[in-house]
């Protein structure tokens, strides 16, 4: 799995399977998801992506985040998507 931090750095996949969310704290249902993603994409000759944001989505959008908290840093975040390459 590779890992873009921008949408200009992502090359064109012809054969893709697409899962979108925050993915705050990877948890068993998060990994489940992906391993069922990756199971797919092999059957199918393709490859999995996996979009998430930072910041939140209610930050960028103005919405009220004061009461928003994250399970984790957007640092750990990153490596435990990574963990499930």
């Amino acid at each position: 799995m590779k890992i873009y931090n921008c949408i200009k750095d992502f090359k064109p996949i012809k054969t893709t399977l697409v899962t979108i969310g925050t993915f705050d704290g990877v948890h068993l249902g998060h990994k489940a998801l992906i391993e069922k993603m990756k199971a797919d994409a092999e059957k199918i000759g393709g490859e999995t992506v996996l979009i998430t944001f930072y910041p939140h989505p209610r930050i960028v959008l103005g919405l009220d985040s004061s009461k928003l908290k994250f399970i984790n840093t957007q640092e750990k975040k990153s490596t435990d998507l990574k963990r499930q390459e």
